[in-house]
């Protein structure tokens, strides 16, 4: 059976999100190994940061499993809402990895 074009667009958005989380994993692995170079304050800080981070990743993987479930006309909401949340991760990370260079 062929494939609506939701469920064609459905799994092609689950790859690119699925992508994005690799890429951000790198960039997680990044960032602590300049917190394990830094010590007391700076040190906090940054593991204060990876914990916001981590909290931005956990609720775009929890999107990513929503849109498992997702159909229809509910994919342009649940596709708007990852692509935002990606978004805005990749933001933090660049803004927190930058800073601490």
């Amino acid at each position: 059976m062929e494939q609506s074009k939701w469920q064609v667009e459905k799994e092609e958005l689950y790859k690119k999100i699925e992508a994005q989380i690799k890429d951000f994993d790198v960039r997680f692995k990044t960032l602590e190994a300049k917190a394990s170079q830094f010590r007391d304050t700076a040190k906090a800080e940054i593991d204060h940061q990876l914990q916001a981070l981590r909290k931005k990743k956990d609720e775009l993987l929890e999107k990513q499993r929503q849109l498992k479930n997702t159909s229809g006309e509910a994919l342009g909401i649940m596709k708007e809402g990852l692509v935002k949340a990606a978004s805005d991760l990749k933001s933090a990370l660049d803004q927190s990895i930058a800073k601490f260079k």
